[in-house]
């Protein structure tokens, strides 16, 4: 793990990592040294051993699937795309973590914290994935790199808190995405257990026309960059207890309803929400089965 995170620190992997996570890897002089590390820590997470201090460290792409990992600190490591499918990951903590495309799915994370404190971390103050993301977009033209954003599905949440984390990723809606930059602008929650999942004190990103004073969701601050003529990003902490502007809330409808649809199944009534998210899912609620392409057995009900 101490190898892993001077790998990390050396090759300041959190500004350079490429959306392809098996791209950075198989560069000979950058990925392959860290990938054989990571190889290394999940044989020997196999075979038993176990530390409770991973952050910092590398293990993208990896297969963590099934174990016991309950316990540790992952923050700030480098998690994009690894595989936490029914992990047992009870009380771990993933602060300041990059958590593009990684897969929780069925995992049981009571009592996880998914937060992002403003406070230094392994490297410095710990970042958002998700802005770090949003902000490789150059500030004209196409927009190459598609955002990423962690999967839940009936996974056990209860009492885990995202404080900090940005969590909803909202775009005007007469804003046209240049293909094959699709982003998905919610993680999924379909069939998992939110009782308790603490949701107050989330982040929203949002694409806005530029000049506007719309949000989809109250929020505190609202900076921004240009994205593209007319268009702004920005990442902004939800006021969770400001009602909804329904008129506002109209222009974002499209994503606003996706919203809704990645949290099928769930127990979303449970969770602890901002106010304004609560007043949009009685205003389109969340479908109560599942519809995805991967139903799982929910948890919901737990």
């Amino acid at each position: 793990v101490e190898t892993s995170r001077s790998l990390v620190q050396a090759q300041d992997v959190w500004n350079t990592l490429p959306d392809s996570v098996e791209r950075f890897e198989e560069d000979p002089e950058t990925g392959a040294g860290l990938r054989a590390v990571a190889q290394s820590m999940v044989a020997l997470l196999r075979k038993g051993a176990r530390s409770h201090d991973f952050r910092g460290a590398y293990l993208g792409a990896s297969d963590l699937t099934g174990l016991n990992l309950s316990d540790i600190s992952f923050d700030d490591a480098i998690l994009a795309d690894t595989n936490f499918t029914e992990a047992t990951l009870v009380g771990d903590s993933f602060n300041g973590a990059n958590l593009a495309g990684t897969k929780f799915v069925r995992a049981d994370l009571r009592n996880a914290k998914f937060t992002l404190s403003r406070e230094m971390g392994r490297f410095g103050m710990h970042r958002d994935y998700v802005d770090w993301q949003m902000r490789r977009w150059p500030a004209k033209g196409l927009i190459k790199y598609p955002l990423k954003m962690p999967k839940f599905d009936c996974a056990d949440l209860r009492g885990a808190d995202f404080t900090g984390h940005t969590l909803f990723f909202i775009t005007v809606d007469h804003y046209q995405w240049p293909a094959p930059a699709l982003p998905e602008n919610a993680p999924d929650f379909q069939g998992a257990n939110l009782k308790g999942t603490d949701l107050r004190g989330i982040q929203i990103a949002q694409v806005s026309a530029r000049g506007s004073h719309s949000w989809a969701f109250p929020n505190r601050s609202a900076g921004g960059w240009n994205i593209e003529e007319g268009y702004v990003a920005w990442t902004a902490k939800m006021d969770a207890t400001r009602p909804l502007d329904l008129s506002d809330a109209r222009e974002f409808s499209d994503d606003l309803g996706m919203i809704s649809f990645d949290f099928r199944g769930s127990n979303w009534q449970d969770a602890q929400l901002p106010l304004a998210v609560r007043e949009w899912f009685k205003n389109d609620p969340p479908p109560k089965d599942q519809l995805g392409f991967q139903p799982c057995k929910s948890r919901a009900v737990q």
